[in-house]
């Protein structure tokens, strides 16, 4: 029983772990994006 209850718990909680991993690291991403092209624009305003 416990080999038949186990695997499917660890592959459910692994996926759940990776999926909200995933998430965190795409919402890096755009954020690190995002700041770039803010940082980007201020240069360019700043400048003229």
């Amino acid at each position: 029983m416990l080999f038949k209850i186990f695997p499917f718990d660890f592959k459910s909680v692994g996926m759940g772990v990776l999926n909200q991993v995933g998430k965190i690291l795409l919402g890096l991403v755009v954020v690190g994006v995002v700041i770039s092209i803010v940082v980007d624009w201020y240069k360019l305003i700043r400048d003229y």
